[in-house]
C-alpha cells in the first residue's frame, strides 16, 4: 500500500513537471527587446529620419514599454492577432480605454517587425538576448 501510494505521487510530480516544460517552451518568438530607425519619403523624411532610435521591449505576460525617437518612454501592453502584433498604450498593465493599437507586421523568420505609423515606418530589428 505504501509503495502503491509513493508510486501515484511519484508519477504524478513527474507529469505535472512535463506539462510545465512543454508549457514554458512555447514563449512567443515576439518575446525580448526589438530597435530601430523611422523612415519616411517625401517632405517627410528629413523630420522622421532625424528622430532617432525606436525600441521595443515585451514581455512574456503581454505587457511591455515602447520608446519612438525622442519621445517618453511608455507602457503597453501587446497581443498576438491574425499572425500580426497588435500593441496598445497601456496604465500599469491594462490597454487605455479607447485605443485601437498600432500593428506591428512580424517578417516571416519573425526577426523583424514593421510598424506603419501613418507617413513613416519603422523596421524593429529582434535584438540577440
Amino acid at each position: 500500500m505504501r509503495i502503491a501510494r509513493w508510486a501515484v505521487v511519484t508519477t504524478t510530480l513527474a507529469a505535472s513537471a512535463a506539462l510545465l516544460l512543454v508549457g514554458c517552451s512555447k514563449k512567443s518568438p515576439y518575446v525580448g527587446k526589438w530597435s530601430g530607425r523611422p523612415t519616411a519619403s517625401g517632405p517627410m523624411a528629413a523630420l522622421v529620419g532625424s528622430m532617432g532610435e525606436s525600441t521595443l521591449d515585451l514581455k512574456e505576460d503581454g505587457t511591455g514599454f515602447a520608446k519612438v525617437g525622442p519621445l517618453p518612454e511608455q507602457q503597453i501592453t501587446w497581443e498576438e492577432k491574425d499572425g500580426k502584433l497588435i500593441l496598445h498604450a497601456s496604465n500599469n498593465g491594462q490597454k487605455k480605454e479607447g485605443d485601437n493599437g498600432l500593428v506591428a507586421t512580424p517578417s516571416e523568420d519573425k526577426t523583424t517587425l514593421s510598424v506603419d505609423v501613418g507617413p513613416a515606418k519603422i523596421e524593429l530589428k529582434k535584438q540577440a538576448e
